[in-house]
């Protein structure tokens, strides 16, 4: 997470069957990479309280204060 640049940057993951178009932004604003989530992928333009989550399981990535 970088609030500079209002960015979040991919470290690590944990399953290789991901993908950005699985993935719904629940509360804040951003712009989502496109194709599968890789280390190194970054979301753009991060407002508010971000909080994404993986639509099949209904899990939350994370949520990322840019406030």
């Amino acid at each position: 997470m970088n609030k500079v640049t209002k960015t979040l940057t991919v470290q690590k993951i944990y399953d290789d069957n991901l993908s950005w178009e699985k993935t719904e932004i629940c509360s804040g604003n951003a712009v989502l990479p496109k194709g599968d989530i890789k280390p190194g992928d970054t979301v753009t333009n991060c407002s508010g309280n971000l909080a994404l989550r993986h639509v099949p399981t209904n899990v939350i990535f994370g949520g990322f204060d840019f406030k």
